[in-house]
């Protein structure tokens, strides 16, 4: 039998086909910006404003720094020294320029000057080449490859543990006189639940599932530069903190799956969130509301899409039409949606393991755990640019965090950094009737353990 070869009519169609997904992805590609839009017009919740507000003081600071460094420079000289005074507006100085002063101090300038730059041109010339440019430190291993991997084996690990969990005890999590620490200890991916306050008949039960949270580029950048004890590229900055998302998205996989079973299980409704406050609570609803539309309607669309545009490729690849115009075009497609659907995932794992189970509507209500004043009083930034966290705002913090809880009553799930221990607010609030476990997962412990 002869080749086969599409009538015209057929061909037609195949256009319109090709020409309709493209029309499809434009219109799913202005709703998300849209709703991207919309998100960054809402001003940052708390902790994420926490941890900007210090970036933006350094980039203030950078910006007088160099305003430093700009024209409008007066040289004053005298027979032994040579000053450079700053922008003298901005300085606020009253100052006389060079012009002004007395008759020959002119020339006695210009000739220092000459005198100063022959000399650092001179020693520039005599250095050699190997001097001229110091070697860069050994650049940082790329972990990026082996963190997806494993961001992948995670994410199919935790469905099969939320699939297959038995519980041994059906008692609830909000109970407070069911004993909670084997239930724990049973959970998929705990390694270890830490009775750190003890109770006879408690009133209050905090339930602290330890954290390895996000941190937004500019901090994480100034931390960074602390941490190595050198100048990083951007290059290198950018690396490092998807090397940091990776690994926040890792433990939240599993923290997903750890808190999946408690609501199916154990009676699990809601849930306390680093970073929140009341008066941050509006603003977190609305990202929220924003998000929630976003995964129930265009997200779903968009991964169909991404499905059909790939079955497109593999037909023409497998009839040998690879790297013809239309395999491009349809590659172009491809590209578009991933990076449409990774920037989706990167705002899901912004808002934590809490807001990606509100958004999902997997529980009823995520309850705010700080302080707006308190938590920006333990802003770790220093004026200086350094990363200094203050103990005794931070304990201050750590109090009013355990007042809130203790307001409420109850049994208390938090999601809160693993660095934090409760244990010293818990007994200094209301020690007699009050309980507080700090539990550890697997994923956790790998990566903090892997980071000291």
């Amino acid at each position: 039998m002869g080749e086969f070869r599409p009538s015209i009519h057929q061909r037609r169609q195949l256009f319109r086909a090709h020409q309709s997904r493209y029309e499809r992805l434009e219109i799913f590609a202005s709703r998300l910006q849209s709703n991207h839009r919309r998100l960054e017009t809402i001003p940052m919740f708390p902790s994420r404003r926490l941890n900007l507000r210090g970036g933006n003081r350094l980039n203030e600071r950078r910006e007088h720094s160099f305003a430093i460094t700009k024209p409008f420079r007066s040289f004053f000289a005298d027979s032994t020294r040579l000053f450079i005074v700053g922008n003298i507006e901005w300085v606020g100085h009253d100052t006389k320029f060079i012009t002004q002063s007395e008759p020959g101090m002119f020339r006695r300038i210009v000739v220092a000057v000459l005198v100063l730059a022959i000399g650092i041109t001179v020693i520039f010339l005599r250095k050699p080449p190997t001097e001229q440019v110091s070697s860069p430190p050994a650049s940082l291993p790329d972990r990026v490859p082996a963190l997806r991997a494993a961001v992948a084996a995670q994410a199919k690990e935790a469905a099969q543990t939320v699939s297959s969990y038995r519980p041994f005890s059906n008692a609830r999590i909000d109970d407070l006189q069911a004993p909670v620490n084997e239930l724990l200890r049973g959970l998929p991916g705990v390694v270890e639940v830490e009775a750190k306050v003890r109770a006879e008949n408690p009133t209050t039960r905090i339930i602290h599932l330890r954290d390895w949270h996000f941190v937004p580029r500019d901090l994480y950048a100034v931390d960074l530069r602390q941490a190595v004890g050198r100048k990083l590229s951007p290059e290198e900055i950018d690396r490092l903190h998807q090397e940091l998302r990776l690994e926040v998205e890792i433990v939240q996989s599993e923290q997903l799956a750890i808190l999946r079973c408690l609501i199916k299980h154990h009676g699990l409704k809601r849930l306390y969130a680093e970073g929140l406050t009341a008066e941050g609570l509006p603003v977190y609803q609305e990202k929220i509301a924003v998000l929630r539309d976003m995964e129930r309607e265009q997200i779903p669309s968009l991964r169909k899409q991404l499905a059909e545009v790939q079955e497109l490729i593999r037909g023409m690849e497998q009839a040998g039409r690879a790297n013809t115009e239309r395999h491009e075009a349809a590659k172009e497609i491809e590209r578009k949606i991933q990076t449409m659907l990774g920037e989706h995932k990167n705002r899901l794992v912004e808002m934590g393991a809490a807001g990606r189970l509100l958004i999902a509507g997997e529980i009823d209500e995520v309850l705010p755990l700080d302080d707006a004043n308190l938590l920006d009083a333990a802003n770790p930034v220093r004026p200086d640019g350094s990363v200094q966290p203050d103990p005794e705002r931070v304990r201050t913090r750590e109090d009013a965090q355990v007042k809130a809880i203790l307001r409420r009553g109850g049994v208390a799930v938090i999601v809160l950094g693993g660095a934090h221990d409760l244990s010293a607010s818990v007994r200094s609030a209301r020690p007699e009737r009050s309980e507080y476990l700090r539990v550890t997962t697997k994923r956790f412990r790998e990566i903090a353990v892997g980071k000291n």
